[in-house]
């Protein structure tokens, strides 16, 4: 067990935790990745606990999974706001039916002022707008 029995991420006590600097937690990059998806730096030097628990550790392989996927899709919109040929119009209808249904989806949106693409569909074809919005964080 670590000198420190916290988690640095959710202050708790485990009986289990990965080391963030040891072999396993570079192998799983997480430092990187706590950097990346929550802004939290990490020094081997730290005063504070250098140690997250098993609980946290999947979600944070969880959530760069989805920050990864995230990422990849705004590329891929991206292209087809731009016209590239690769894109089919099975790849396109299956866009529509997801951004349609998003957008109709009774959920809370946290963007904080950054720039969001929609997408209008009419007769199979895909025109993209860019709009901005700016919601409070709730």
């Amino acid at each position: 067990m670590a000198a420190n029995p916290f988690c640095r991420l959710c202050a708790l006590k485990s009986d289990n935790y990965v080391d963030v600097f040891n072999e396993e937690g570079q192998k799983l990059s997480l430092c990187s990745k706590i950097k990346q998806c929550l802004q939290i730096w990490l020094f081997p030097e730290d005063v504070l606990p250098k140690t997250i628990c098993t609980d946290c550790c999947r979600k944070v392989e969880d959530f760069s999974n989805f920050f990864s996927s995230c990422s990849q899709a705004q590329v891929s919109l991206m292209e087809i706001l731009n016209g590239n040929p690769a894109i089919d119009g099975n790849n396109v209808e299956s866009l529509e039916v997801k951004l349609l249904k998003a957008s109709t989806a009774n959920t809370s949106v946290c963007v904080c002022g950054s720039v969001n693409y929609g997408a209008a569909f009419y007769r199979g074809k895909v025109d993209f707008f860019l709009f901005y919005l700016f919601l409070g964080c709730r």
